[in-house]
């Protein structure tokens, strides 16, 4: 139930990011309109961009975003 608090607008916001949260820090690229997975998220080179959805049925764009972690460890030479 929406909270009569908000703005339709800021309502609809809250009600996109909700649908969509499935979608968010995912190991591979998640379509936010059909929620198909995208497996060779790794061969876009690009960290950020748009896509057509590859899958017939949908077809639609969306944006992405790749976040990369960079992590080090040392030691003590032998």
């Amino acid at each position: 139930m929406a909270n009569t608090n908000f703005t339709p607008e800021q309502q609809a916001f809250i009600d996109e990011w909700e649908r969509t949260a499935d979608c968010r820090n995912t190991p591979e690229m998640v379509c936010p309109h059909c929620f198909g997975t995208l497996g060779d998220s790794w061969a876009y080179e690009d960290d950020e961009g748009e896509l057509a959805c590859p899958y017939d049925d949908c077809g639609k764009v969306f944006s992405y975003e790749r976040r990369t972690v960079v992590t080090y460890s040392t030691s003590i030479p032998s």
